[in-house]
């Protein structure tokens, strides 16, 4: 709720010149990339485990001012999973269960943006670039208890030649992740107050961790044991619409000179 309390805050403040300021509200949807690492481990064979990253959706709606047709202060709440895939190998290094897909989370996560337009001479598009932070807000585990696997057999010809089995078990956050992100967003105006929003956000874990055993026995007997987390590392593609409440008449817009910083 600080974060809600602290872009009311900045709302407010940018309400000083309120002919220049430019109110809407809009709704993104796109792929995001979680970015996953394998925790430390002793184990009796190693390679063990291979991770590879995989896409999960997010979608929100969001609101947000144009300030002086200079900078953009943006906020939302997005909903989003966390998910990764992963390979188990056996001491021979026989693939078992490829690209096994997993997800730890169902969030929701509060972003606060502000960025600076750029210069363009293209009709119809603005273009931003920025920086902000990313909160999560709420959320629920994917993965309660132990979750056990099917066995993989190593021949599917000799039941006597083993398999391999994996249990997922521990999922747990060990404080909510808060992630600082840096943003470059493209608006492109459809009329006078529809515009078509696209936008590219890079995100790096500042606080928070989320941890997932995973382990695994292997056709020879060997017990193995792996600790994946994120802490909220990530790439989003947001796909969207911005409504503005008050109409910019596209024919008026014309770069102006910015300042430098």
């Amino acid at each position: 709720m600080r974060i809600v309390f602290l872009f009311i805050s900045l709302l407010l403040g940018s309400t000083f010149c309120p002919a220049q300021n430019a109110y809407y509200f809009g709704f993104d949807i796109g792929p995001k990339m979680d970015f996953f690492r394998l925790e430390a481990a002793t184990n009796p064979y190693s390679p063990n485990i291979e991770l590879n990253n995989d896409l999960a959706a997010a979608a929100g709606f969001t609101g947000g001012v144009l300030i002086e047709d200079r900078f953009l202060l943006e906020t939302g709440i997005y909903r989003s999973n966390f998910k990764t895939r992963f390979r188990l190998l056996d001491e021979e290094g026989m693939v078992h269960f490829d690209k096994e897909p997993v997800s730890t989370l169902n969030a929701y996560l509060v972003p606060v943006i502000f960025a600076l337009k750029a210069q363009t001479s293209i009709p119809r598009w603005q273009f931003f670039y920025g920086f902000g932070f990313n909160s999560m807000v709420s959320s629920t585990s994917a993965i309660d208890g132990t979750v056990v696997s099917v066995q993989s057999p190593k021949n599917p010809d000799d039941p006597s030649a083993g398999y391999l089995q994996y249990t997922l078990s521990g999922n747990a956050l060990a404080g909510r992740l808060l992630s600082v992100l840096a943003t470059y967003k493209a608006l492109y105006a459809i009329n006078d107050q529809l515009q078509f929003s696209l936008a590219l956000e890079g995100r790096y874990g500042a606080s928070g961790d989320n941890f997932l055993n995973i382990n695994h026995v292997s056709p020879l007997g060997a017990r193995v044991e792996n600790v994946i987390s994120t802490s909220g590392n990530a790439l989003q593609l947001n796909v969207g619409f911005r409504y503005f409440l008050d109409p910019i008449p596209v024919e008026n817009r014309r770069d102006r000179p910015h300042m430098n910083f």
